[in-house]
């Protein structure tokens, strides 16, 4: 979901209206703020939401679900004379996001210090940096915290307290496949080994060829046997039909 605000300086008077975008680092309860904590970046007004407690096991069927906006929902998109149309929104996948994909890192890490895939564990990802603006993320959200004037660039703004969900259409382009493999692949192995079995890389996937040389899987890496169950790659699907597959 994305909103947006009404936001006023104190110091210059400039007023504006703006948009903020929602990132999820696992399956987030807003019925029950106690389980998540949230983050804002005071200059472009992002919000990371990451829960307090996960497993391993659920959280990397979410990874599966939410690496490209195919597997994500909802995608919301419009079909256009120039081509196909989404919402901004719908594209908040690890995938596309250098601020998410960071935070996945740190969570991947964390849950490989826990040997079992189900038992919850204690996530505190520390300080974060807003990947875009390079400016250090607050505790709370937007109406919790002073925001930096986009006129002044004093920490003085504040919102209005009114927050409207919209929906922003922007021009689409597909992710490369590899790409999305390559970073699950790379997650999962993160989550299950820790840092110890993979090099360190700065928001960065491996490629399959780095993959492959390091003897890792990459038939498939989409589907989970053991999370998913049985894989439908199993069924003689018509070669065309992989190939208009949206990845």
């Amino acid at each position: 979901m994305s909103f947006s605000f009404r936001g006023s300086c104190l110091d210059c008077g400039h007023a504006w209206d703006g948009l903020c975008r929602v990132y999820e680092c696992g399956q987030v309860d807003f019925q029950e703020p106690a389980t998540y904590r949230c983050y804002v970046c005071p200059k472009c007004l992002v919000h990371l939401y990451v829960p307090r407690q996960l497993n391993r096991s659920s959280w990397l069927r979410w990874v599966s679900e939410n690496a490209h906006e195919a597997t994500s929902s909802p995608l919301r998109f419009k079909a256009c004379e120039h081509g196909v149309r989404v919402d901004l929104q719908s594209l908040a996948v690890i995938a596309r996001s250098p601020l998410l994909f960071g935070v996945c890192e740190r969570v991947a890490r964390i849950l490989a210090r826990e040997r079992s895939r189900y038992l919850p564990v204690s996530i505190d990802i520390g300080t974060m940096s807003c990947a875009d603006c390079r400016v250090q993320m607050l505790d709370g959200d937007i109406l919790a915290n002073t925001l930096i004037c986009p006129q002044c660039e004093s920490r003085s703004a504040k919102s209005n307290g009114e927050l409207r969900r919209v929906t922003v259409l922007i021009d689409y382009q597909r992710l490369d496949e590899d790409r999305v493999r390559s970073l699950i692949l790379y997650l999962r192995g993160l989550a299950e080994y820790g840092t110890n079995s993979h090099p360190k890389r700065a928001l960065t996937a491996p490629s399959n060829e780095d993959l492959i040389a390091a003897g890792a899987p990459v038939l498939d890496p989409l589907w989970d046997h053991e999370l998913d169950g049985e894989s439908y790659d199993r069924m003689q699907l018509p070669t065309s039909f992989r190939r208009s597959y949206p990845w």
